[in-house]
């Protein structure tokens, strides 16, 4: 992904900062129809396979994050609408590689081991689709891949004990309905901003050096 010649300033914080921002609001949209569709139509209802269900929620979420990154990539990419069809293909294919990935392990794991590798899956393949648009555009960086993965089951970490602590520290206060709206929040908003972080840091790093590879 070359720097265009049209006088773009240096990506920096703002830059990182808009990323994160685009990511993490396109990600909370994708999340929102990734989870119905694919647990409603594969698991409860069970009209399609669950891989299947997974993999056409996996194409919502990526045409959601991708279409928000490229809100803030347009003007650095020569072909930026490339970055958009690349990710709905990366989710398609990690929604259902992933959610394989998660019921393989299911049966001797907790919930939370099967979610984060499932997204781990999710987020490398995203990231792969990604990084072919880079390779395509002369900047090429094997570390997307790595960010993709790590940003997308990394956020659960935190998110998860965000939601823990608010439990413990309010759940005897307030009613168990409001609590878990207000965990859910906390969980979501963790996760999606643990993605757009960790990415938008390897994306800013990237774009300051445009003319080497690897």
């Amino acid at each position: 992904m070359a720097m265009s010649d049209n006088g773009t300033a240096q990506p920096g914080w703002r830059t990182w900062l808009g990323w994160v921002v685009a990511s993490s609001v396109g990600l909370a949209i994708g999340l929102i129809v990734f989870l119905p569709v694919a647990v409603v139509l594969g698991d409860e209802l069970d009209v399609v396979p669950r891989a299947f269900a997974s993999g056409a929620a996996g194409a919502v979420l990526g045409a959601a994050v991708g279409g928000a990154q490229w809100l803030v990539l347009r003007r650095r990419m020569v072909q930026p609408g490339s970055w958009v069809w690349a990710s709905i293909a990366g989710g398609a294919v990690g929604g259902a590689a992933g959610r394989l990935a998660s019921d393989v392990v299911a049966p001797s794991t907790d919930f939370t081991t099967a979610l984060v590798l499932g997204l781990a899956v999710l987020g490398a393949c995203l990231g792969f689709a990604q990084w072919l648009v880079w390779r395509g555009q002369s900047l090429s960086t094997g570390w997307w891949v790595v960010a993709s993965a790590a940003g997308l089951a990394g956020g659960i970490l935190p998110g998860r004990l965000g939601s823990d602590v608010l439990d413990d520290a309010i759940g005897d206060v307030m009613g168990g309905t409001v609590v878990r709206v207000l965990a859910t929040v906390i969980f979501g908003s963790l996760t999606v901003a643990g993605y757009g972080a960790i990415t938008g840091g390897v994306m800013v790093w990237r774009l300051r050096r445009p003319k080497t590879g690897g």
